[in-house]
C-alpha cells in the first residue's frame, strides 16, 4: 500500500482560503442518522462512508454492490456469491485510511486494495460540504493538492540501496541518439523516445559506484522521465525519487491488518513531518488566499459540534 501525501484548501468561486477542515469531519463522522451520515456518490451508484478512529486519522469506506465478488472454500474449491454469507443489511466495503495534520492544510491517504482512493475521498468531502450547505447557487468547496518533489544526484549517491533505474529519454536527447547508433536505428522518425530500465539481482542493491560516471555524463536536457527506486534507511520499503520531474512523495506501508496500517501511517505521518509542513508552505506560496475567513459564512458554524445536533434535530 501506497501513502500518499495532499495539501487541501477550500474554495468559493474564483475565491481560495485557507481552512482547517478537521472539526467539520470529525462532527460529521459522528453523526448517527444514517440517512445524513452516508454519502451517496453518484456517478459510481455506491455509497460511502467516513469513520472517526481518533488522533486525526479517518477510515473511509466504499460499498461495491455492483461488483461481482465471490467467497471461495480453500478446502473444496466450492465458491458462491459473497453478498449471500452477509447478513441482512450489512454491506460489503473497501476501507481506506486518511491523517489529517492538525494545522498545516494537508493530509495523507493510503487505500487497500479495492478502497477509495484520494479523488472518492475529494468528492466525498464535497458532498459533505453541499449537504451542510443545501441550496447554495455558490457553495464552499475542497481542493487537494498532490504534493511533490524532485531530488538530486547528490541525493542519491547516499542512499544505501538502490533499486530500479528507470530513465525515459526524448529520441533526439544526446542518450536518444546514443541509443540510436547503439541499435542501428539511424534517423528512424517514428520513434519519440527510449525507456531504459536497469534492475540489480534480487534482492542487490545497484552499486552506485559502478554507475557514478552514468549518473554523472547523462545530459537531463530531453530526459522525460528519470526515476530512481532506493531506500533512505535499509530497514525501509523502496520509495521513488525523481531525477527530472517532480513526483507525489509516498511512503510504503505494510498491509496487514488495520491495527498495524494506522500504526504504520502514524509512523511514516510523524517522520514526514517537518519535511511534509516545509513542501506545503512552499506549495501555498503560489496560491493567492482570502484572509477574509468569514466569506465562508454558515459554513463556520459546523466547527461545533452542538450546531450539528441543533440543525438535524
Amino acid at each position: 500500500m501506497r501513502l500518499g501525501y495532499y495539501g487541501y484548501y477550500l474554495t468559493r468561486g474564483d475565491q481560495k482560503y485557507q481552512y482547517n477542515i478537521l472539526p467539520i469531519l470529525k462532527n460529521f463522522s459522528h453523526i448517527r442518522r444514517c440517512d445524513f451520515s452516508k454519502i451517496v456518490i453518484n456517478d459510481l451508484e455506491e455509497e460511502v462512508f467516513l469513520k472517526d478512529l481518533g488522533q486525526n486519522c479517518f477510515m473511509l469506506i466504499l460499498t461495491k454492490d455492483m461488483e461481482i465478488i465471490k467467497a471461495i472454500n480453500s478446502e473444496t474449491g466450492d465458491a458462491a456469491d459473497i453478498y449471500e454469507k452477509i447478513e441482512t443489511n450489512n454491506r460489503l466495503g473497501f476501507a481506506s485510511y486518511i491523517k489529517f495534520h492538525e494545522s498545516a492544510f494537508g493530509y495523507a491517504i493510503c487505500s487497500t486494495t479495492g478502497g477509495p482512493k484520494n479523488k472518492i475521498l475529494a468528492d466525498a468531502i464535497n458532498m459533505i460540504l453541499t449537504k451542510i450547505q443545501p441550496g447554495l447557487n455558490n457553495p464552499v468547496m475542497f481542493y487537494p493538492v498532490a504534493v511533490t518533489e524532485s531530488s538530486t544526484r547528490e541525493e542519491i549517491r547516499t542512499l544505501p540501496f538502490v533499486g530500479t533505474m528507470l530513465i525515459e529519454a526524448n529520441s533526439r536527447s544526446s542518450l536518444g541518439q546514443m541509443l540510436r547508433r547503439s541499435l542501428g536505428l539511424g534517423d528512424n522518425t517514428n520513434i519519440d523516445s527510449f525507456e531504459v530500465r536497469i534492475k540489480p539481482k534480487k534482492r542487490e542493491s545497484l552499486n552506485l559506484q559502478a554507475f557514478q560516471s552514468f549518473l554523472d555524463t547523462i545530459a537531463l536536457d530531453g530526459i522525460k522521465k528519470y526515476i530512481i527506486k532506493g531506500k533512505r534507511e535499509l530497514d525501509e520499503l523502496l520509495s521513488e525519487f525523481y531525477l527530472v520531474t517532480e513526483g507525489q512523495i509516498g511512503d510504503e506501508i505494510k498491509k496487514s491488518d488495520e491495527a498495524s496500517i494506522l500504526a504504520e501511517m502514524r509512523r511514516k505521518f510523524e517522520q514526514r513531518n517537518n519535511y511534509f509542513t516545509s513542501l506545503l508552505n512552499t506549495a501555498w506560496t503560489h496560491h493567492a488566499f482570502s484572509n477574509n475567513i468569514n466569506e465562508l459564512g454558515g459554513l463556520l458554524n459546523y466547527e461545533h459540534e452542538v450546531y450539528w445536533q441543533q440543525h438535524l434535530n
